[in-house]
């Protein structure tokens, strides 16, 4: 299948996106209300704990091998001890960074004692109930014949299969949350990588870390839970990345006093040579007066191009997007409001896109679209940029004969190799090279990966 495939050829996007992309071992899932009892209890040989795949069984019984020497979540706290991170504590001001709350939240399952089983923990770094869901209820019954994939659901194990759920975890740490996660300007100052993020891209570099499979899509699997299209992952991620900015920028500023923290904003309104011309004129009314920070809005144009085929939920999206832009240098209440009316419109979007998913022909025109952006420098800064080379993957996936180590592909990609290097002509061209090669073939089904 497509999707097994552009896992196992993902090695060539992380080598295109260089240095931004290790973030992926330090992102864990929000903890459920369930009890979580621990990796140790999932480790067992009768389990998921064998040295190698089991022969006739519906799964491969050897994922804890595979999480605990391959899977970068499982180093997540033992990052928290290397050289790095103690410097990064010092500049913060914390005594030691695998005690402090604040790198604890993503880099460990980080729940109230109330909620750890005896053999819970915390140095476990992100294990298989920080993203599963706790175990307390379902650890008995899920291998049981008569347990269904229904009732292991009804029972607290996390849905994954559906993007919503999907969404709703990975984001919480690879892009923040209003209460507890949030990768401050300050903390990134201190040493902290940026937080580069698209769902379905890292759903593929986490299921093939370290060249192991973490499960096996076989006909039993398509039996019990059908995985959902690459595009449909793709623009659920773009929607739930836009609701937890406006998430936390209503949280913030209704707390905040003055300037609320720069992580919120694009961080090329800063960080940026001088050298370019680009950042006098956006190639759009982008909102805003001349020089004023900018919102991270990377995503939301990102979904505004996948939404070309359906112009007034894009239109209604771009209008909120403005509006919050517009409020950046105002007071705290009107980009409270504003970020308020912009979630209230992703998730009308959100409940849209659930109900009729974008259709081949649609993703075709967003391909389209996606090199018209470009050309009119809709994608003006490396972080934007960088959304779209990832979008361009899916969607050449999606409605021609190119996969993430066809050469149109691997030639957006190298655009966006280096934020040093990047420039917007470079990338313009690349996608429309991208679009006019790879959006003119038959293509494989949608529901086909």
């Amino acid at each position: 299948m497509w999707r097994t495939e552009r896992h196992r050829l993902l090695p060539v996007l992380v080598a295109s996106l260089g240095a931004a992309l290790p973030t992926i071992a330090t992102a864990a899932a929000p903890p459920a209300d369930d009890r979580h009892l621990g990796v140790a209890t999932c480790a067992s040989t009768t389990c998921h704990g064998q040295a190698k795949a089991a022969r006739g069984s519906n799964i491969q019984q050897n994922e804890y091998l595979i999480w605990s020497r391959y899977d970068p979540h499982a180093g997540a706290f033992a990052l928290l001890f290397e050289e790095r991170s103690r410097l990064m504590a010092e500049r913060l001001g914390l005594k030691a960074a695998h005690e402090a709350p604040e790198c604890l939240a993503c880099h460990a399952e980080d729940v109230p004692a109330a909620l750890r089983g005896p053999k819970f923990q915390v140095s476990d770094g992100i294990g298989c109930e920080a993203c599963h869901g706790g175990a307390g209820r379902w650890l008995a019954s899920h291998y049981s014949p008569q347990a269904t994939r229904a009732s292991n659901v009804a029972d607290g194990l996390a849905a994954l299969d559906d993007p919503a759920v999907r969404a709703a975890t990975c984001t919480g740490c690879h892009v923040g949350d209003a209460t507890s996660r949030f990768a401050t300007h300050r903390i990134m100052a201190a040493g902290h990588p940026r937080l580069p993020f698209e769902l379905d891209t890292w759903t593929g570099l986490w299921c093939t870390a370290g060249g192991r499979e973490h499960y096996v899509v076989d006909a039993d699997y398509l039996e019990r839970k059908p995985p959902p299209a690459s595009i449909d992952v793709w623009t659920t991620g773009l929607v739930r990345q836009g609701r937890q900015l406006a998430g936390i920028l209503q949280a913030r500023y209704r707390t905040d006093r003055g300037l609320p923290d720069f992580s919120l904003f694009n961080c090329y309104s800063c960080h940026r040579e001088m050298r370019l011309a680009d950042w006098r004129d956006r190639g759009r009314d982008a909102g805003g007066a001349p020089g004023q920070l900018r919102f991270d809005d990377s995503s939301l144009t990102l979904l505004s191009t996948a939404l070309a085929a359906r112009p007034e939920l894009q239109r209604d999206l771009q209008a909120a997007t403005l509006g919050l832009q517009r409020t950046a240098g105002l007071d705290a209440a009107s980009v409270a409001r504003a970020a308020a009316a912009l979630e209230s419109q992703l998730a009308s979007i959100e409940t849209a896109l659930a109900r009729s998913p974008l259709r081949r022909d649609e993703a075709q025109r967003a391909l389209a679209a996606l090199a018209r952006s470009a050309a009119r420098g809709d994608y003006p800064d490396y972080a934007s940029a960088e959304q779209a080379a990832m979008g361009l993957s899916i969607l050449a996936a999606t409605v021609g004969n190119c996969g993430p180590d066809s050469a149109a592909v691997r030639g957006v990609f190298a655009s966006v190799a280096s934020d040093t290097g990047w420039r917007p002509d470079r990338l313009a061209q690349a996608t429309r090279t991208a679009a006019a090669l790879c959006g003119s073939g038959p293509g494989k089904p949608v529901t086909d990966r």
